[in-house]
């Protein structure tokens, strides 16, 4: 969880690749939470990352995360699809 923090923080501030690589971090521990993989589409649609972001977007969606700025983000960017079963 520590990890995830850091990644947030570090991606409030502009720093992208520390938020990546805190994230990736938080991952590789274990952490599966839906808010993490909301919170790492949105980085990865600042890195402009589209594929691994709407696969993130996906994970959090499914998962009932109500929040709607990541799927508005990708939407702007023209890269929202509907995953695909």
């Amino acid at each position: 969880m520590l990890y995830y923090i850091l990644g947030v923080y570090q991606h409030q501030k502009g720093d992208l690749g520390a938020a990546l690589d805190a994230y990736n971090d938080a991952e590789k521990l274990g952490l599966t939470d839906a808010e993490f993989h909301y919170n790492f589409g949105l980085l990865l649609v600042d890195l402009k990352d589209y594929e691994a972001a709407r696969e993130y977007a996906a994970k959090a969606y499914a998962a009932g995360v109500p929040f709607p700025g990541l799927r508005n983000k990708l939407e702007r960017a023209g890269q929202w699809r509907v995953a695909s079963q």
